[in-house]
């Protein structure tokens, strides 16, 4: 009756509509919020469990799919199911063949087209360390270069080895993007490994180690046999196979030629002067 009796009275709130006055009003309003927002919030939920379930399931029928293991000889057939499914699922991820479900529902396992990312990365860095021929400047520096270089050729012949020496420099940049890409690859192998098995033997964690670091050790041996082919490759790039020998042996016969005439002509110099 009090509370009635402070709405009637009040100069603002007796003036309102007395439906919106009071704690009944109060309490029905925000009864009717929240059973709005449950039910907004309902069905993303439901779904997020249903989903969650989903995965539990799939979970389960994984571990399931293999059988059990009540004597020594199934737990060796298990094992060789586990090593066969996992091998023919990585060569999937290495391949590009996406076909399984195991790898369409997992992003992260399609190791071929991860890795075409970072060989993308190393091509750009390749052609943005490559020498830009047709510049000015690189053109300008070239010919100080060579001109500072410059020994016995004839006029219009360049130096080879100057020149040799200067393309070094451009080749000797590829080597450091190379072996990164070479390192961020043995990486992305080895995350891809980890969670494919992962996938593949949920319930043996003993078994899952076994696998990270046979799986390690081969990848690190791999790159170390990546990284002396690059160095490799980066040497054989830097031999001078822009010498053309065509070139310097048209040069060395222009020479006898004109040692000949010079010979030539001092016998006949000799003979019309006797």
């Amino acid at each position: 009756q009090d509370r009635d009796d402070f709405f009637a009275s009040h100069p603002v709130f007796g003036r309102l509509d007395r439906r919106f006055l009071g704690t009944t009003t109060l309490t029905d309003a925000l009864t009717k919020l929240l059973v709005t927002r449950i039910q907004d919030e309902l069905a993303p939920m439901k779904r997020q469990v249903e989903l969650l379930f989903a995965k539990v399931r799939a979970d389960l029928r994984s571990v399931q799919s293999y059988g059990a293991t009540a004597t020594p000889g199934d737990r060796q057939k298990l094992l060789v199911t586990l090593a066969q499914e996992f091998v023919r699922h990585l060569n999937d991820c290495v391949r590009g063949e996406y076909r399984d479900r195991l790898i369409v529902v997992n992003p992260t396992l399609r190791l071929y087209t991860r890795a075409l990312v970072i060989f993308q990365e190393l091509q750009s860095k390749i052609v943005a360390a490559a020498p830009r021929f047709r510049h000015e400047r690189f053109v300008a520096d070239l010919a100080e270069r060579m001109e500072g270089l410059r020994g016995r050729e004839l006029p219009g012949f360049m130096s080879a080895q100057s020149f040799y020496m200067f393309i070094q420099e451009f080749i000797d940049a590829w080597a450091a993007p190379a072996r990164m890409a070479a390192a961020q690859t043995r990486a992305l192998a080895s995350e891809v490994v980890k969670e494919l098995i992962a996938q593949i033997a949920p319930s043996f964690p003993v078994l899952r180690d076994a696998f990270e670091t046979a799986a390690n050790t081969i990848l690190e041996s791999t790159e170390e046999d990546a990284v002396k082919l690059i160095d490799a490759l980066v040497a054989r790039e830097k031999d001078p196979f822009t010498i053309n020998d065509f070139l310097q042996a048209h040069i060395n016969k222009l020479r006898y030629d004109r040692f000949e005439a010079a010979v030539d002509a001092a016998f006949s110099s000799s003979s019309s002067s006797s």
